[in-house]
């Protein structure tokens, strides 16, 4: 079965399959590259080995091999422009693959050179995946299920039944991915709507993060932490707030929200892959 290769770009929503018929060449195969990680250690004079410092992965690549097949000459060299135009630009942008539906890159193509074999030709453009880490299709607020290609084997899935809504003060947040989310530069809304009379604490037992809102809400008040950004009902509030940031560790997660009753919240994230 021949592999497919996607493209989304945000900025416009457009979305691209990598095929002759809808691009003039074809998609044969993508190779990722193992994580990049990256490690330090502190090391004292007149002190024997080193002390490790936790590492970070940094950016890695996917080779990505095309073929493209002309009836005359002159249809290679046009479609150079062409080739160069899809994949070069200045923003970022997805990529997936058919074999694994589950998971897409963020994105910039590096410097390639495309080979000619008479009317024909193959090229091979390297992804620098800048991020260090792929993100699941889908987040936590759509369906698990593996019909819509939103989600893949190999994921993490639990067979559990996790949730991502609760109307509980209570409650697990099962983060499938392979590294912990961090609201400073990772997709993470919570949102919380309810009543109480202040000092709403919501804390995650299993991290020690917690976030403590200082006034009260009504039934009618919504309160959302968008990354690392609190807002209610859309207005930013951080100025009453403990500034307190909300982190999810790998795996399962104990969430506490205090002082708050009647309470309904969500918890919109994508997994993250190595």
């Amino acid at each position: 079965m021949l592999n497919k290769m996607y493209i989304y770009k945000p900025d416009t929503r457009e979305k691209i399959v990598i095929t002759q018929k809808n691009v003039g060449f074809s998609f044969l195969k993508h190779r990722l590259s193992s994580p990049n990680l990256v490690t330090e250690y502190i090391q004292f004079d007149n002190t024997d080995g080193a002390i490790d410092v936790p590492g970070v992965f940094r950016s890695k690549i996917i080779s990505c091999d095309f073929v493209i097949k002309n009836k005359t000459y002159f249809e290679f060299f046009a479609k150079q422009q062409d080739i160069i135009r899809l994949f070069f630009e200045r923003n970022a942008y997805y990529i997936s693959f058919e074999m694994m539906p589950g998971i897409w890159y963020l994105v910039k193509p590096l410097p390639f050179n495309l080979d000619r074999f008479g009317k024909h030709g193959i090229f091979t453009i390297d992804f620098d995946v800048f991020k260090g880490h792929g993100e699941s299709l889908a987040t936590t607020m759509s369906d698990f299920t593996f019909s819509e290609n939103e989600w893949q084997f190999g994921q993490g899935i639990a067979m559990e039944d996790y949730k991502y809504k609760f109307t509980t003060n209570n409650f697990i947040i099962y983060n499938a991915g392979d590294l912990e989310i961090d609201p400073r530069k990772n997709k993470l809304l919570i949102t919380l709507s309810g009543k109480s009379d202040g000092s709403i604490r919501i804390s995650n037992i299993t991290t020690g993060d917690t976030f403590i809102y200082k006034l009260p809400m009504t039934a009618t008040d919504t309160l959302t932490i968008d990354n690392a950004i609190p807002k209610m009902n859309g207005i930013p509030c951080g100025r009453n707030t403990n500034h307190g940031l909300i982190s999810l560790a790998k795996g399962e997660n104990e969430i506490e929200i205090k002082n708050m009753s009647y309470l309904s919240t969500s918890w919109d994230f994508s997994y993250l892959y190595m």
